[in-house]
């Protein structure tokens, strides 16, 4: 059998055959090329290492602490009601399905994708069921465990916002009410689903453990091979015994009292003793940039219209077209986009690491994101094993043979862009020169 790595190269060769667009390139870039030879430098020589399983058991925050238990829950006891639901329809995305002629559930015409289909649709319906059911505020598939303790409530969840879905999963957040539901606060834990901790929902012990501490059983686990796309991550159970014991003092402490706790402004590098980490005026908790200042020139405007333009398109398929008029900037405004479903998932917030002044400065209109320096990301590094969803640029690199044109470099998650700007009259006229999606 072709083990995982080849497995996951394969993949990636054939996704580049299929998924890798370019269109012929008039501008010549050393610089773009050097830029290209030290990265590939980078990743010839990277190596995975996984951390230790004493540091996956030591507790990540001085408010967290475990203890390990001798009659633990198990993970393989929980059980999912919208899975067993689902199991009734397996057999629509049964290979065979169009092939068993002889089942009286299943008719010999019906295709495989037919199948897929239905599947989808009745998955779908039973989901948006589910969701609809609630504990406290919260819509009854997010929460994991819920308690009342006299007059205060905790509600453990998961929620998607400061953590990469496909990198690890989802943030664990704690929903708190002093006065039996009536006002709530939702604060994030630092803590994210296999980092290192998998939270049980089955924990045999009460969600309380006295009046400022809440418990969860959970499952100690570690990535032993980091995700390889289209391939997710791969961890080993350490302990599956464990105790986690949480301070909610310190996950409710909120120093400037702007809306986001301690533990939240630290992972964001956010000031947590200001509600206006950047002075411009505009507060943390509303700040769509919320690090540094906006900055209002060519190039400011430039960015905003690589991420957020709305802008009229010519070109044809991934060769789009368009020009930025610096003078009359059109960003998105941020309607409904169609996935209300996933709106949670996609609001997640992102981040950007740059040295670039001008991309520094930008002003996202209808989203959060985070901006740090390279070395800023460095220590991002050592405190933070969850990551946030980072949106990368290039340099913005100087054409060699064409008179004030430009190649930038742009990806996020698993798909990216070259572009090729020029400036002109009214501002810039933009070409997309190739691209790729895996």
């Amino acid at each position: 059998m072709m083990n995982r790595k080849k497995l996951i190269l394969f993949f990636i060769f054939l996704q580049s055959l299929n998924l890798l667009n370019a269109q012929k390139n008039s501008c010549k870039c050393s610089e773009l090329e050097k830029y290209d030879q030290e990265n590939q430098k980078k990743w010839k020589t990277y190596k995975f290492e996984p951390i230790s399983k004493d540091s996956a058991v030591k507790a990540p925050f001085n408010y967290i602490a475990t203890d390990f238990l001798d009659n633990p829950a198990k993970i393989s006891d929980i059980i999912d009601s919208v899975h067993i639901k689902l199991k009734a329809y397996d057999y629509l995305i049964d290979v065979d399905y169009s092939e068993k002629k002889d089942d009286k559930k299943k008719k010999s015409n019906t295709s495989y994708m037919d199948g897929f289909e239905k599947y989808v649709s009745i998955s779908d319906s039973i989901r948006s069921i589910e969701a609809k059911k609630s504990i406290g505020p919260l819509s009854k598939p997010k929460v994991i465990k819920s308690e009342k303790n006299n007059n205060k409530w905790a509600i453990l969840y998961y929620d998607f916002k400061y953590d990469e879905m496909l990198t690890f999963g989802a943030g664990y957040w704690l929903a708190y009410s002093e006065d039996s539901g009536k006002n709530w606060k939702y604060n994030y834990t630092g803590l994210s689903e296999r980092n290192n901790y998998v939270f049980k929902s089955n924990s045999k012990l009460p969600l309380w453990k006295d009046d400022h501490h809440i418990q969860i059983e959970a499952d100690i686990v570690r990535m032993t091979d980091e995700m390889g796309h289209p391939l997710p991550p791969e961890y080993e159970t350490v302990k599956d015994n464990a105790l986690v014991i949480m301070d909610i003092t310190e996950i409710l402490k909120d120093s400037d009292g702007d809306g986001i706790n301690d533990i939240t402004e630290k992972k964001l590098f956010l000031n947590p003793n200001s509600t206006d980490t950047d002075n411009d005026g505009i507060p943390d908790h509303k700040d769509t940039n919320p690090r540094f200042k906006k900055g209002d020139n060519e190039f400011t405007i430039l960015y905003e219209g690589l991420m957020y333009g709305d802008y009229e398109i010519r070109g044809k398929d991934f060769f789009e077209e368009f020009d930025i008029d610096i003078s009359n900037p059109k960003l998105y405004s941020g309607e409904d986009s169609g996935f209300a479903a996933m709106k949670e998932i996609i609001n997640t917030i992102k981040m950007i690491v740059t040295d670039d002044k001008n991309l520094q400065q930008i002003a996202p209109p209808n989203e959060t994101i985070i901006i740090l320096t390279t070395e800023e990301y460095k220590e991002y590094e050592k405190q933070n094993k969850s990551k946030i969803i980072k949106q990368n640029f290039s340099p913005l690199f100087k054409c060699d043979t064409k008179k004030d044109t430009y190649i930038l470099r742009e990806s996020a998650s698993y798909s990216g862009r070259t572009y090729e700007i020029t400036r002109t009259k009214k501002g810039w006229s933009v070409r997309v020169v190739s691209s790729w999606i895996s």
